[in-house]
């Protein structure tokens, strides 16, 4: 029963929070690791102005499947230790998801399941990851090639979403344009952001100033 009256795409609202908060014209990457799925896209921003140049993406590619993996990892270093299956009541995957965060900070964390103890390592995780975040490195090539233009052409890389806070991809996104890619504010709210703005510029006149 809503009127809805603008849609703003995920890439765009990105973009035009960081538009707007830097003041900085140029081509950008946002890449953006959400919990289900993964969206590259190659934008042009003028002011207030956002022009998608090029896209790509992976439905089946988000934070979550890193957390199966840190999950799946538990499990076979559980097997080795118990020669038993780790069920979902002794650690789940929302336990992965916490221990998924904090291996961001941390070179390594310890797991106690029933009187055992699991070490495991940001080293051990990544490995366990890297073909998941190939994955979206293509998608980066491939949304470049969509533009028609170069990587050199990339001024920076907005970052949205909290999978794109993993050091294996800032590696990854540094090596491919050249450059450490930036936090522009929290990932996790930048595309609420930019929506919000959006709003706003749409409606100037009912806005207290």
């Amino acid at each position: 029963g809503l009127n809805v009256k603008h849609i703003i795409n995920e890439p765009t609202a990105a973009a035009l929070a960081f538009s707007v908060k830097n003041q900085i014209d140029g081509i950008y990457a946002v890449y953006d690791f959400g919990g289900g799925t993964f969206d590259c896209s190659i934008v042009e921003t003028k002011g207030d102005e956002v022009k998608i140049l090029g896209n790509e993406g992976v439905k089946k590619l988000g934070g979550k499947d890193l957390d199966l993996k840190l999950l799946g990892l538990v499990e076979k270093k559980y097997k080795d230790l118990t020669n038993k299956e780790l069920s979902p009541r002794q650690w789940s995957i929302v336990q992965a998801e916490e221990a998924k965060i904090t291996l961001s900070s941390v070179t390594d964390i310890e797991i106690f399941i029933d009187g055992q103890r699991i070490k495991i390592t940001r080293k051990e995780f990544e490995a366990e990851i890297s073909t998941l975040v190939s994955q979206s490195i293509l998608a980066l090539d491939n949304a470049i090639e969509d533009a028609k233009i170069s990587v050199d052409n990339i001024m920076d890389v907005i970052l949205v979403g909290g999978s794109s806070r993993i050091p294996l991809v800032r590696r990854e996104l540094k090596k491919k344009i050249g450059k450490a890619p930036k936090n522009y504010g929290n990932p996790d709210e930048t595309v609420a952001k930019g929506a919000a703005i959006y709003i706003a510029l749409k409606n100037k006149e009912n806005l207290n100033i």
